[in-house]
């Protein structure tokens, strides 16, 4: 961003009410959450801190009331929205993933980028595990192996066989 956008995107951050804002999103439901997950985006690139915030006033236990029918396989917006939240890198986001894990039956790049123990547990489990997600994305499926081997060298050294075979399967 350039110095002038990057004042102009500080003085609109400073009138949000992170408290409302994060009731909003412990509220949500699935349609709106693309719109929550791309504004906690617009925020972390403006200021990280301030999402960070946001992250630790969200009300999991609202936020899994909407969610709990779509964790299975999650569908896109839910993906964008894990994927918002957790590059916030807070405690309480990896405390909310670590009580729903076992909830998850596919392992996509945007969830286990921010979350790479999903992969571990759809391995474990023999569910779903796809490297390229909903876009065939090269660069998420390269970004998903990378937060894999930064989770657990050894672990990704045990799978990276089977992750390079559903590579050269899918795409």
């Amino acid at each position: 961003m350039l110095p002038r956008q990057v004042n102009l995107a500080n003085e609109i951050i400073s009138f949000i009410d992170i408290n409302k804002l994060a009731f909003q999103i412990s509220n949500t439901n699935l349609h709106d959450m693309r719109r929550y997950a791309n504004f906690l985006e617009w925020i972390n690139i403006v200021d990280i801190e301030i999402t960070k915030k946001i992250v630790k006033l969200i009300d999991y236990d609202l936020l899994d009331e909407t969610m709990k029918k779509h964790l299975k396989k999650p569908p896109y917006e839910l993906k964008l929205f894990i994927y918002s939240i957790g590059m916030s890198k807070e405690k309480k986001f990896f405390d909310w993933m670590d009580k729903n894990v076992e909830k998850i039956e596919i392992a996509e790049p945007m969830i286990s980028i921010v979350y790479p123990k999903v992969v571990e547990r759809c391995i474990e489990c023999s569910y779903e595990v796809n490297i390229f997600g909903h876009n065939g994305s090269f660069d998420e499926a390269l970004s998903m192996i990378i937060a894999l081997k930064e989770y657990d060298e050894e672990f990704f050294k045990l799978y990276q066989k089977e992750l390079s075979r559903d590579i050269f399967e899918n795409y």
